[in-house]
């Protein structure tokens, strides 16, 4: 899908909310990923992850973030990864060991469910200001994050059904604004365009399914 549109207005879900210090965030990124069949271990992957943004440097681009991943468990649904690599708090290489749940996406109105739950994605990249982000949203979940410099936020919001119907805020750290609206609306297609400030945040992302 393509588009031309562009969105300036402030959000209107942006409550005013005391912010959690930021020593909460253990680690939040935003970037690619990468998955193929591991030559070691058969029925599980390898997987390598990219990243653009990064809560820990500023040159996230150094990082090596790279595992392997099992097939998910039958009865618990939980995914283990295993990998090695710097320790945040000691610097020194060390084993680790994760394990993921997959959560199924829903629709949010009901013009989704005729149509088709939202996935869609809104970069920035602005070199001369040190800015870079990333919004993404996959159905009733939106989340994102931004590195301005020294300068970290993250935002993650989900949509609640039931008598008080609509998106909350379920973490927010520091203050740089994000297009989180812009998704929650899902109004503009892919080549849309969200302005805030000397800020351009782009659709590069945009379908249905």
């Amino acid at each position: 899908m393509t588009g031309t549109s562009t969105w300036q207005r402030e959000p209107p879900y942006s409550p005013i909310l005391a912010l959690l210090p930021s020593w909460r965030i253990d680690w939040a990124f935003a970037g690619m990923s990468d998955s193929t069949p591991s030559t070691s271990k058969p029925g599980w992957n390898d997987c390598k992850w990219t990243h653009w943004i990064d809560s820990r440097r500023k040159d996230a681009n150094h990082v090596v973030d790279e595992g392997i991943m099992g097939p998910a468990d039958p009865k618990t649904g939980v995914q283990l990864e295993h990998g090695h690599m710097a320790n945040p708090v000691t610097g020194r290489m060390t084993d680790y060991t994760e394990g993921w749940r997959d959560s199924d996406a829903l629709a949010t109105t009901d013009e989704e469910r005729e149509h088709g739950k939202i996935c869609m994605v809104l970069e920035l990249s602005g070199e001369q200001q040190q800015a870079h982000g990333m919004v993404v949203r996959i159905g009733q979940f939106v989340q994102g994050v931004i590195r301005v410099g020294e300068f970290f936020a993250l935002e993650r919001w989900s949509w609640q059904e039931g008598e008080r119907e609509g998106w909350r805020l379920d973490a927010r750290i520091g203050d740089l604004w994000m297009p989180c609206g812009v998704a929650m609306e899902g109004l503009l297609d892919a080549g849309g365009k969200a302005e805030y400030g000397v800020y351009e945040w782009k659709v590069t992302e945009k379908e249905l399914f």
